[in-house]
């Protein structure tokens, strides 16, 4: 079971109809730049700084179930959105410039 489908989609059919990556058009290239790019600040927030950070405030202020709480709800829903959003993304791109 593939986890991004329209993800998996597009770059497929991208690496399919462009061998080469230097061949795949800039306006495509800025599309999925301009799409990505917003996204990079959860990528960045879901790393392990932001979970030791929830950590070791949560052991400093000694109140230990605020560490699972952010993790499955602040975590899981920036995880969603940004899935969600990617997946979009891709759809949009697969169907503008890839769908024969």
């Amino acid at each position: 079971e593939k986890r991004t489908p329209w993800f998996q989609k597009f770059y497929a059919a991208l690496r399919a109809r462009y061998a080469d990556a230097a061949d795949i058009p800039q306006q495509l290239r800025d599309d999925f730049r301009r799409g990505s790019l917003p996204l990079m600040k959860y990528t960045n927030m879901l790393t392990h700084n932001t979970r030791a950070i929830a950590l070791y405030v949560a052991a400093l202020i000694n109140e230990p179930w605020i560490y699972p709480a952010f993790e499955i709800i602040v975590l899981s829903t920036m995880y969603w959105h940004m899935h969600r959003s990617h997946e979009r993304l891709s759809k949009q791109l697969y169907s503008q410039y890839l769908e024969d």
